[in-house]
């Protein structure tokens, strides 16, 4: 995937195409921060205007390089920090640009990450506690479409974080191992005495008996994902199932009404079901089962089959859920909400910018990619 590095100035959003003023369809809603999280946030936001963490703008996953078919839905996150949230017209993928760059992530998600995003203070048993209710709930939402073929199977989680899955299949009697980059939380997986490795190729050699993979609110955070489920695909037998659950775009609505729950930078990519599918296809899994929150099932395939998709009506149902009442014919122009729709949004804590907004559109295709 090709990228461009960049640098962010304080009061600047670099724009994917430099010729094109973007202007944001949406103001992202700010979140409630206590003192501390404020102080790391000032921390993060110096550090990118210093460039002690790079950033980069990605190519859409789609490959097509024409940016007059991206539009700048926010320009910042929940946090106010300069990280946009671009909506490819192409494809319908949703993506961060600028997105923290590959070489900088190890530094963001061992100072920044949890600091941030959840307080240090009374994290972990917090945290594994409401991890294995997550994982509880995603063992009944698999066995509803998948069986194991014998009543003891290697069950993998890729980004276990506080190990919540890795207990709840080892309590189903399973074998269980997991895989973490972040040092706490590795320390804290280590206290719980929980199989968990930290050098990813170790991991994948272990995956080769694996039955079930799960990726739980992993995926959206790689700059890479086609990557990451190649690798897994290679490592993994052929019975392999791969379960996949991260943030739906079209649940972003009523995400809104936590404040901008979704519009964070950590998340590099936005999907919905069929923009899943596009890419999960490319690494060679077809889908089984799946919803739009998003909770999705996959089995490996050698040649996996993409429903054909209007991706026009793809953008407009993203847009219609944020707000927008009506996308004219017109490839550059919106028209504002109306007066119901407006009190929609002011109580979900965002507005539109303008009456007629003015985005970068381009072209909308309705076939396959």
């Amino acid at each position: 995937m090709q990228m461009r590095s960049v640098h962010i100035q304080r009061d600047r959003i670099p724009s994917c195409t430099e010729d094109i003023a973007h202007k944001p369809l949406f103001r992202c809603p700010r979140s409630k921060v206590s003192r501390l999280q404020r102080r790391w946030l000032d921390r993060l936001r110096t550090e990118l205007t210093d460039g002690m963490l790079s950033t980069v703008e990605p190519l859409c996953l789609c490959g097509v390089q024409n940016t007059g078919s991206d539009e700048l839905l926010f320009s910042e996150d929940r946090y106010g920090l300069p990280f946009g949230t671009w909506l490819c017209h192409s494809c319908g993928m949703v993506r961060t640009s600028p997105m923290i760059a590959d070489e900088s992530l190890q530094r963001y998600y061992d100072v920044f990450y949890d600091n941030i995003y959840g307080p240090s203070h009374a994290r972990f048993s917090r945290s594994l506690k409401s991890s294995i209710r997550l994982a509880g709930q995603q063992a009944t939402w698999i066995s509803d479409f998948w069986t194991a073929s014998a009543p003891h199977i290697l069950v993998a989680d890729y980004g276990c974080g506080y190990g919540g899955s890795l207990v709840e299949w080892r309590s189903r009697g399973h074998g269980v191992l997991g895989y973490e980059v972040a040092r706490d939380r590795i320390r804290w997986l280590s206290e719980m005495r929980l199989p968990v490795e930290t050098d990813e190729f170790t991991f994948m050699r272990k995956c080769s008996d694996a039955e079930l993979v799960i990726l739980s609110h992993v995926l959206e955070h790689q700059s890479d994902p086609v990557s990451l489920l190649m690798r897994i695909a290679s490592a993994t037998p052929l019975n392999t199932h791969l379960y996949v659950e991260l943030p739906g775009i079209f649940d972003w609505f009523a995400l809104y009404r936590q404040r901008g729950f979704a519009i964070q930078h950590a998340h590099a990519w936005g999907f919905c079901l069929s923009t899943l599918q596009t890419v999960c296809s490319k690494a060679g899994w077809q889908l089984v089962n799946g919803d739009e929150l998003i909770r999705s099932l996959w089995r490996k395939c050698s040649q996996p089959s993409v429903p054909s998709r209007d991706v026009r009506a793809l953008c407009d149902r993203l847009l219609y859920s944020l707000g927008v009442t009506e996308v004219t014919d017109k490839p550059h122009e919106y028209t504002s909400p109306r007066p119901e729709a407006q009190a929609r949004q002011q109580l979900s804590g965002f507005e539109s910018g303008n009456e007629i907004v003015f985005g970068a559109r381009g072209a909308c295709i309705t076939e396959e990619i």
